[in-house]
């Protein structure tokens, strides 16, 4: 009987277990499909969309589900502007894979930070282009510690080539006969001889600069490393590498095991579905056929382990001239630009002007909306003028279009901040 007793005790048990396994569960399977059909609202209708993407400080950019038959299929958002009216949103424009307003996954091998201290098709520009569209979450950088380490590792000798290699191209202070006697000669070798002496003088300046790490590259470079996502060698990763190396396979030099690291470091860490731009200009990536494209073997990995793609591209400005139309890359990259001219106004003059240059801009995002109020509350040099007219018209007119999208706590100290101050008379 006591046994029996046990059993049904038992069985009983055992059945709540199961109800309450089953009711959590289904409360799970109803969070997740709460979420799903949040996000898919979020694509069909702007508004939403806005809500959610102020909510979780993101962007909702696509709902992927999985088909009955097992295959996953991916809703993208269409091509527009997502946000109502009242706050417009500008793309940068298109993924790898074609869709627009996805985020470019991005890797830069060593090289091409190394480049911007040289002589290379790639200007200074293009890397605040880039610092733009990662702070606009339209990019995602990765950076291994590899690259980081290279880079500290050839810096200065890069550096110190390029300026030798200025240093070496003397102008010739040997004329023909013929042109001593002629008007205008004593002027020229006048002009050579002082060009040779600022010559010299402007090596020693960027010299004593790059020692300093005060070299305009040096701070666009470290805010990149500062914004990018950072993958950490670990042993896995370094085990990988090593056995790719002993196998023979792509990319890596004989002397050395970094490319294998940066390549199991991207397969370790971009999620499966995700296009990769893979930016190198020193071959160990390309094809041996066609040096434009990745390498057969590399690109077969990619997709099969990916399932996704892999683009090569020589130098940044091909990449930014292949995935981001030019139109809309200009329009992000001003508003960016003049909004970091707020955000680190050294004076009243930096600020009246940064005024000025955002006053051309018909709308912001949350997060840069965000970032000009933290900008007034904290920069003296913006919150101390705050009576002056434009300056109080411009935050005036952030509340009234955005202050719903605003923390509370930031939104009421800048209603504080400018209740507090007299405009000028």
């Amino acid at each position: 009987m006591a046994s029996e007793t046990l059993s049904a005790t038992i069985e009983a048990t055992t059945n709540r277990l199961r109800l309450r396994s089953g009711s959590e569960r289904a409360r799970d399977a109803r969070g997740a499909l709460r979420l799903a059909l949040a996000r898919l609202d979020a694509l069909r209708t702007p508004s939403i969309g806005f809500e959610l993407e102020s909510a979780v400080g993101k962007r909702i950019r696509e709902v992927r589900c999985r088909a009955a038959c097992g295959r996953t299929r991916t809703l993208r958002r269409r091509s527009g502007k997502p946000a109502p009216p009242a706050c417009p949103r500008v793309r940068l424009g298109r993924s790898p894979n074609g869709a627009t307003g996805m985020s470019m996954h991005l890797f830069l091998d060593t090289n091409i930070y190394l480049g911007f201290f040289r002589l290379s098709t790639d200007d200074l520009e293009e890397l605040r282009k880039l610092a733009v569209a990662v702070r606009s979450h339209d990019t995602v950088l990765y950076l291994t510690d590899q690259v980081c380490d290279e880079f500290r590792r050839n810096r200065a000798r890069t550096i110190n080539d390029a300026l030798k290699a200025v240093e070496d191209k003397k102008l010739s202070k040997s004329f023909p006969r013929l042109l001593t006697n002629l008007v205008g000669f004593p002027e020229m070798k006048e002009t050579l001889e002082k060009l040779e002496s600022q010559q010299a003088a402007l090596v020693e300046t960027a010299r004593e600069a790059a020692l300093r790490g005060d070299l305009r590259a040096d701070h666009l470079i470290c805010d990149l490393f500062e914004a990018a996502r950072r993958i950490p060698l670990s042993t896995e990763i370094r085990a990988a590498a090593e056995t790719r190396r002993l196998l023979g396979n792509p990319p890596g030099k004989k002397d050395s095991i970094g490319d294998e690291i940066n390549w199991e470091s991207l397969l370790a860490t971009i999620p499966s579905g995700e296009d990769l731009v893979l930016v190198s200009n020193d071959g160990d990536y390309s094809s041996k056929l066609d040096p434009r494209v990745a390498d057969e073997f590399l690109s077969d990995e990619w997709t099969r382990v990916k399932r996704a793609a892999v683009s090569l591209q020589p130098s940044l400005t091909a990449a930014f001239k292949t995935y981001y139309p030019t139109i809309h890359l200009d329009a992000d990259v001003d508003r960016g630009l003049a909004i970091d001219a707020l955000i680190a106004s050294p004076d009243f003059r930096g600020t009246h002007l940064a005024i000025q240059g955002l006053s051309a801009f018909s709308g912001f995002t949350p997060h840069e909306v965000a970032s000009m109020v933290e900008a007034g509350l904290s920069n003296s040099q913006i919150r101390h003028i705050f009576e002056d007219d434009d300056v109080r018209a411009f935050y005036a007119d952030l509340i009234d279009r955005y202050g719903e999208h605003i923390e509370s706590a930031r939104l009421d100290a800048l209603r504080e901040a400018l209740a507090a101050s007299t405009p000028s008379q």
